[in-house]
């Protein structure tokens, strides 16, 4: 097991006991011996500002720079070693006015440290490795990703889950950086951390090039590691234990996972990220009530227009077909896509488009859709100019799925699964659909033994909805939940 050690900084929020005018603002730190040394607070960083008459300061943009080493040793340089050691670790802090009138500060959240102590690696991928851990300081077990920062690629991850906050999207409770020493301990976990992000250009550096550079393990060598809620269970790991089994997942724990996917999946789409890898292995489940939260947000970028985005993203499986015309300008469109592959996979216990190699899995999807025409080609990549395809014709979805699937959920793959990126739904519109009105029945519940309630599926917020017309929001949210909101 290895022990992993950090000081996480939390927002400071100071409150004066006194109404006072806006002043500018002194911090003082106390000295070892007890002697106070006053210290001029960075007026840039120590934001203030004046409610009812009550100071509120907020000092966490002046300490966060504890991150950045060389903002770091620029402040210890400027204000002292011991000025910098009594804000990292003591939590005396004191405001004064101009006329010398002191306000001990009454209300504020300290700096403090965890510990955390890795139990095992339940996850490996391209962007880095996900042990599961137990926090020794509030007895509760996290998931941490560790992942090799490399200056030569651009990782997203951080700023992105920073944005996240929703019931479908795995929380992410705190972020520290560590170095990774050369040393017998750690070395098993470090050389399975890999960072294989690849460069919008469409490039990448060499697989055994990177895994050299991984595998030396000096002091330079920096990693972030991202605290996340630990959930057991993947909709993966689900489907393959129902296979191997000989059955079905249960048509309703289908509903519920492609529900809260499409749902997850609208929220993030609505602050304009694309998650760009989304696969059964990062769908998280609890397995006791069946909720779902989408993880690895690895390869997710915030889409900008005229901005250009590599082609070779995401899981074969589950890959948009403009992502195999070579498009660079494509939209959230390429997630639904994947959605529909997800939910098609589980309602047919294999994928659905298992294709070897990326022509292959091409060739895997214009087996079923047939030959794209050439508006739609064009419609999936402007630029493109080989149009030389044998015509096939597209198969009835009653014939790929046979009649044990009902033509809702047919429905459902029909208007996600098609090659105009456009015309594919949107994920509110997805859970919409009227093959998901058993989740919206009054009084469902999970069945079997347990009777258990459905996870929670209509608390909306008006951040979700906005910009919904009204029929959409009535099909969305109950009307029975309505009732009870009211």
């Amino acid at each position: 097991m290895m022990m992993m050690r950090f000081i996480s900084l939390s927002r400071l929020n100071f409150v004066a006991l006194f109404p006072v005018r806006k002043r500018s603002l002194s911090l003082f730190a106390m000295h070892k011996k007890g002697r106070r040394r006053r210290r001029r607070a960075n007026r840039e960083s120590a934001r203030h500002r004046v409610l009812g008459g009550v100071v509120v300061v907020d000092f966490r943009k002046a300490l966060a720079r504890r991150r950045d080493e060389s903002s770091r040793n620029q402040f210890q340089k400027r204000n002292g070693p011991l000025c910098w050691h009594l804000i990292d670790r003591f939590i005396i802090i004191i405001l004064t006015s101009r006329r010398s009138s002191f306000f001990v500060l009454h209300e504020w959240e300290t700096l403090y440290t965890h510990s955390y102590e890795t139990q095992r690696v339940v996850g490996n991928g391209s962007f880095g490795v996900v042990y599961k851990a137990l926090c020794t300081t509030t007895n509760q077990t996290v998931a941490i990703k560790k992942v090799l920062q490399d200056k030569r690629f651009k990782n997203r991850e951080l700023a992105i889950m920073k944005l996240l906050r929703h019931t479908n999207v795995v929380h992410m409770r705190h972020s520290f950086y560590h170095h990774q020493h050369n040393n017998n301990n750690t070395a098993t976990a470090t050389n399975t951390t890999t960072n294989s992000n690849k460069q919008e250009n469409g490039s990448s550096n060499n697989n055994n090039n990177n895994n050299d550079k991984n595998n030396r393990n000096d002091a330079g060598e920096v990693y972030l590691n991202l605290v996340l809620d630990y959930v057991p269970d993947t909709v993966y790991r689900i489907s393959k234990q129902h296979n191997q089994a000989g059955e079905r997942i249960p048509i309703l724990y289908v509903k519920l996972y492609a529900y809260q996917m499409a749902r997850g999946l609208a929220a993030i789409h609505k602050i304009g990220v694309c998650h760009r890898d989304i696969k059964p292995q990062n769908l998280l489940v609890d397995t006791s009530t069946h909720a779902l939260k989408i993880c690895d947000f690895g390869s997710a970028k915030t889409l900008t227009p005229g901005e250009p985005n590599i082609s070779y993203i995401c899981s074969r499986y589950y890959r948009a077909p403009e992502l195999m015309f070579g498009s660079t300008d494509y939209s959230t469109a390429i997630d639904v896509w994947s959605v529909g592959c997800v939910v098609a996979e589980l309602l047919l216990g294999a994928p659905l488009f298992p294709g070897n190699s990326g022509i292959d899995q091409l060739v895997e999807i214009i087996k079923i859709l047939g030959t794209p025409t050439r508006e739609e080609i064009l419609s999936m990549n402007p630029n493109y100019r080989e149009f030389k395809f044998p015509h096939i014709k597209a198969m009835k979805w009653e014939n790929v799925f046979g009649s044990e699937v009902d033509k809702e959920a047919l429905e459902v793959i029909a208007n996600v699964l098609v090659y105009t990126p456009s015309d594919r739904f949107d994920g509110l519109q997805f859970c919409a659909h009227e093959w998901f009105d058993e989740l919206r029945e009054e009084g469902k519940n999970l069945g079997g033994d347990t009777n258990k309630p459905l996870p929670p599926l209509f608390d909306f917020t008006d951040e979700e909805l906005r910009g919904v017309d009204e029929s959409l929001r009535r099909k969305l949210i109950p009307e029975w939940v309505r009732r009870r909101n009211q």
